[in-house]
């Protein structure tokens, strides 16, 4: 799958083996504000630590049930935002997504989601999307409500994350 959307200054793209060393450059320049609320980015120490994931990316776009991609602005790799099916009985889709410390609050994100929305609209059978954000991390909340998704419930000690046990509020917009 090539480029799927853009809007102004932002693409994104389906994550591919190619990304595999500058996306670890990404987590290691951001890990300290990452790692706060992804519980992934303390056990992401190498570049092969991101095999699996790759793996998974690939999985997820030729089974057609989500996908992994990076994030561009302009042509700076800024993060990622993935999609995949949580609940298929249901058809209850989840949004994941983070991005570099220097691009964050800027509304970038807000952007992303609505692109991903329009990919999980417009090549899935879809009924729901959910969000599910870190109660402390004000920032992917406000994303949540910028686009406009219902709070539904806390989900409690959800992730553990550096011995902290994290509570999580969980969003979710029928489409």
């Amino acid at each position: 799958m090539s480029e799927i959307q853009k809007e102004n200054k932002i693409r994104l793209i389906p994550i591919s083996k190619n990304d595999q060393s500058q996306l670890f450059t990404l987590i290691n320049t951001n890990r300290t504000y990452l790692e706060k609320y992804l519980a992934w980015v303390e056990f992401t120490n190498s570049v092969d630590d991101l095999d699996n994931f790759m793996v998974e990316s690939e999985r997820l776009l030729k089974s057609s049930t989500g996908g992994n991609y990076k994030i561009l602005y302009d042509t700076e790799f800024i993060g990622i935002i993935s999609n995949f099916i949580n609940d298929n009985e249901n058809k209850v889709f989840e949004i994941g997504y983070w991005i570099a410390q220097e691009y964050a609050n800027k509304g970038i994100m807000s952007k992303c989601v609505k692109q991903i929305e329009s990919i999980i609209v417009n090549n899935y059978d879809a009924k729901k999307i959910e969000l599910r954000c870190a109660i402390e991390n004000v920032a992917s909340n406000k994303v949540a409500l910028k686009n406009n998704y219902k709070f539904v419930n806390i989900l409690t000690a959800y992730e553990e994350i550096l011995g902290r046990k994290l509570d999580y509020n969980r969003y979710e917009k029928c489409i």
